[in-house]
Formats: structure tokens, C-alpha cells, sequence
């Protein structure tokens, strides 16, 4: 791991170097140096990261730890869906006309506030009021991405905005690959500390393994706080961008 490491770190500084003397770079690292436009990225990473844990972990817990089958615990994951498509309908729009921030901040606002939340839920939680909860998750990630994919792109030139849409793509996913690495080295890493090793598929709050449960739990509570975190941090960034759009 260490090597593999150490090799991506050397690919990225021969990356880095190559761009910054090319008179024709693949992508004008330059604008890094424009603190609006790396507050930004650093707001999309830091929001994608945060809430990268709600669609990975949240079917493990319904099936696992609310007996849900695989078609209810669909239904309740689609109530994210479905409150990321009601915002994204007007987010960019409206964001055009009422300038983005507003957008960005309520969006990163939202997905705070749910992974709050999400960190505290066990088997005794509502179904209901988690569908509530990951509905208004959705609707932060859809007042959030657009606009902050409008204002940064802003700064940019238009013959650049293909390459800046993919290395915003690229963005998303690594902090979302981050984020449940992130997750799963947190719930794992503390359920070892306690002598417990299972597949998170395994888990299951009818086993009668309560040592099991708990250590599960606790590091689902963790994981949440963490990314949570990380989410304030975007936060405080998307106040410090001064936008122009």
C-alpha cells in the first residue's frame, strides 16, 4: 500500500510539472491560484465526501437492522432520489437568477443537518422520519450541485468548459470513492478494536450477537460525526467563496 502510495504521488508531481511548462496543458492548473475557484472545488469535495456514506450504508442498516426486503428498503433509498431530482428541477435555474451561493449554502446546510441525524438513527428508528430525513438529504444535493458546478465553471473560459466539467466529474467521484473508504475503514477498523470481524452484509440486529450490534452501531455513529464533519468543513469554504453568479 505504502509503494502504491508513493507511486501516485510521484505520478501526480510528474503530472503537475508536465502541465504547468506545456503551452498547451490538458488542463491550466493555473486557475488553482484563483482562490475562488479552489474554494469551490474544495466545497464539492468536501459535500460529495460527506454525503457519500447515505447510498452506501443506508441499505446495509434498513435490510440489516430494520428487516426491510431488498424492494421496501429501494423505496426508502428512492425518497433520496426523488428529493435530488425535485431541487435539481429549479436549483439551476433559479440559481441563475438569484445568485448561487444562496443555493450552495442551503444545499450544504441540508446534507449536514441529515448526516446529524443519520449518525443517531438505530433499529428503533421511524421508517417514516428516515425517508423524511434522506428526502431532504436529496433535495441538499440537488440545490447544491448544479449551482456549484455553475459558479465555478464561471471562471473559467467557454473553450475550456469541457475539460473543467470532466475534472469536476472527477472530483465527485474520487471524494465519493474517498468517502466510503472513508466509512467502511471507520465501521470495520472499530468493529476489530472490539474482536468482532463480519461482513457488513452479515450483520444483522436479529443475530443475537449484541457485542456484534453495538460495535456496528457505534462505528456507524462515528462515520457519520466524521463525514459530518467534513461537510462543516465545506461549509465554512462555500461562506469564504465570493461569487459572482
Amino acid at each position: 500500500l505504502l509503494i502504491l502510495i508513493l507511486i501516485s504521488i510521484g505520478i501526480l508531481y510528474i503530472f503537475i510539472k508536465w502541465e504547468l511548462k506545456n503551452k498547451n496543458p490538458m488542463i491550466d492548473l493555473m486557475i488553482f491560484s484563483n482562490s475562488t475557484f479552489s474554494l469551490s472545488t474544495a466545497v464539492r469535495f468536501c459535500g460529495f465526501i460527506g454525503n457519500s456514506a447515505a447510498f452506501f450504508l443506508i441499505p446495509i442498516f434498513v435490510q440489516s437492522f430494520l428487516g426491510l426486503s431488498p424492494i421496501n428498503a429501494g423505496f426508502i433509498l428512492f425518497s433520496t432520489s426523488a428529493g435530488v431530482v425535485l431541487s435539481s428541477l429549479f436549483s439551476g435555474r433559479y440559481s441563475d437568477k438569484y445568485g448561487t451561493k444562496k443555493f450552495i449554502l442551503f444545499g450544504i446546510m441540508l446534507i449536514l443537518l441529515t448526516g446529524i441525524f443519520l449518525a443517531f438513527i438505530n433499529n428503533g428508528t421511524n421508517t417514516f422520519m428516515l425517508m423524511i430525513v434522506l428526502f431532504l438529504n436529496g433535495l441538499g444535493m440537488g440545490l447544491f450541485m448544479a449551482p456549484n458546478m455553475r459558479a465555478t465553471l464561471s471562471l473559467v473560459s467557454r473553450d475550456s468548459y469541457a475539460t473543467f466539467s470532466a475534472f469536476l466529474n472527477l472530483v465527485r467521484n474520487v471524494a465519493t470513492a474517498v468517502g466510503q473508504a472513508v466509512s467502511t475503514g471507520i465501521i470495520t477498523g472499530i468493529m476489530l478494536l472490539n474482536g468482532t470481524e463480519v461482513e457488513l452484509s452479515e450483520i444483522s440486529a436479529k443475530s443475537g450477537n449484541s457485542s456484534l450490534n453495538d460495535s456496528f452501531l457505534f462505528g456507524w455513529k462515528v462515520t457519520f460525526l466524521v463525514l459530518s464533519l467534513v461537510t462543516l468543513i465545506g461549509l465554512f469554504a462555500s461562506i469564504k467563496v465570493k461569487s459572482k453568479v
